[in-house]
C-alpha cells in the first residue's frame, strides 16, 4: 500500500508509547463534560455475562525477555500503556523476577508538571479555522457516529493533540482507560523502595509529540477517520495479542505492512518515525548494554513497539541479538 497507510500504521502503534500524557490531559481539561446521560444509562446496563467474565480468574504473562552476558542479566518487558481490568493481572512468575531485580527502568520517571497549555490553540484559533472545510466536515460526520469524539471540546486543542486523541479513541470507546503496565510496575517499585531509572524525560517525550506541522497531523487524523473501523480493530487486536503473551501473535499484530517500493515518505514523515522509534531505540539499547556491563540486575519496561518494533530490525531485542554478545530467551 502507499505511504499514507505505511506511515499511519507505524504512527498508530508507536504513539501508544506516549499517550499517557494525553490521557492525563483529558482529565485535566474535563474533556468528557458533555451531555452523556444516554451513555451513563448504557454503562449501567452491563449484562450478567459481562459481570461473570470479570469475576473469572485471569492472569497473563506479558512478553518478557531475559538478556544475559557472562556475568549478569537484565529483563525486558514490553508494555502497553492503557487497558481494561485485566491489565494488572500479571502472572506471579513475572512479579517474582521483578521483585528479585535490584533496579527498575522505564521510559519516563520524573515529577515534571505538564504544561497543558501547550496543547491549546492560541489567539482564539480553532481546529475549524486550521483544517480544510472538507476535513472539518468529515470530523462533524464522524462525531455523529462516535459521540466520544467531542468536536466542540477538541476544537480548541492543537492538531497534535487531536491526533493523539484519535489514536486513543478505540481504547476510550471500549472503556480501556486503566493505567497500563509501566504504571503498575512503577508503583510496585516505589512500594518496595527499588531504585528507578528513566530513559527519557517528560519534556523530551512531549517535544516529540508536538514538533511537526499542522498539515502532518491533519493527514494522520484524516486517515484515521476514513479508516476508523480498521484502525479500531487493529488497536484492539494488538491489545488482545498483548494479553496472550504469544510472541508470534504480538509480532503479527504490530508489524507494519511493507511499503511499496515506488512510494517515498516525506521528510517530515521520516523525521517523525526516526524521532519516535529509531533514535529512542538506539538510546534504550545503549543504556541496556551499559546495565549489563555494570552488572546491574535491571527490570526494564518500555512500550511493546520498542521491544518488538514495527520495523523489526530496529527493535531492541533484534538489535541485541544481532550483536551475538548475549543469550536471549523469552520467559515462559
Amino acid at each position: 500500500m502507499g505511504k499514507e497507510r505505511k506511515t499511519s500504521a507505524i504512527i498508530g502503534i508507536i504513539v501508544a508509547a506516549l499517550i499517557m500524557f494525553v490521557a492525563a490531559a483529558l482529565i485535566g481539561y474535563n474533556l468528557f463534560k458533555k451531555d452523556t446521560s444516554s451513555k451513563k444509562v448504557e454503562e449501567k446496563e452491563e449484562t450478567k455475562e459481562t459481570k461473570k467474565e470479570e469475576k473469572k480468574e485471569f492472569s497473563y504473562t506479558p512478553l518478557t525477555y531475559e538478556v544475559c552476558d557472562d556475568d549478569s542479566c537484565v529483563y525486558i518487558l514490553g508494555s502497553i500503556h492503557l487497558g481494561d481490568k485485566r491489565i494488572d493481572k500479571i502472572d506471579e512468575k513475572i512479579l517474582k523476577i521483578f521483585d528479585d531485580c535490584d533496579y527498575f527502568a522505564e521510559e519516563v520517571y520524573d515529577d515534571a508538571e505538564i504544561d497543558y497549555d501547550m496543547f491549546m490553540l492560541k489567539d482564539g484559533q480553532t481546529i475549524q479555522d486550521l483544517a480544510s472545510p472538507e476535513l472539518y466536515a468529515k470530523m462533524q460526520k464522524f462525531e455523529e457516529e462516535h459521540p466520544m469524539f467531542i468536536l466542540k471540546s477538541l476544537n480548541t486543542f492543537t492538531p497534535a493533540y487531536m491526533f493523539d486523541y484519535v489514536d486513543l479513541l478505540p481504547f476510550i470507546e471500549s472503556k480501556y482507560t486503566r493505567e497500563g503496565v509501566d504504571n503498575f510496575f512503577e508503583k510496585r517499585a516505589e512500594k518496595s523502595k527499588k531504585e528507578i531509572f528513566a530513559f527519557e524525560t517528560t519534556e523530551e517525550q512531549l517535544n516529540i509529540l508536538t514538533a511537526y506541522s499542522n498539515e502532518f497531523y491533519f493527514e494522520q487524523i484524516e486517515y484515521a477517520l476514513d479508516n476508523y473501523d480498521e484502525v479500531k480493530e487493529d488497536a484492539l487486536e494488538t491489545y488482545e495479542a498483548y494479553l496472550s503473551g504469544d510472541e508470534e501473535r504480538i509480532k503479527k499484530a504490530i508489524m507494519s505492512e511493507e511499503e511499496d517500493e515506488d512510494e517515498k515518505l516525506t521528510e517530515e514523515e521520516l523525521a517523525f518515525e526516526e524521532a519516535l522509534l529509531t533514535k529512542r531505540n538506539i538510546h534504550m539499547i545503549e543504556v541496556i548494554e551499559e546495565y549489563l556491563r555494570d552488572n546491574k540486575k535491571v527490570f526494564v519496561v518500555v512500550g511493546e513497539a520498542h521491544v518488538v518494533a514495527p520495523i523489526e530490525e530496529e527493535g531492541i531485542i533484534e538489535a541485541l541479538k544481532e550483536t551475538n554478545n548475549y543469550k536471549i530467551r523469552v520467559i515462559k
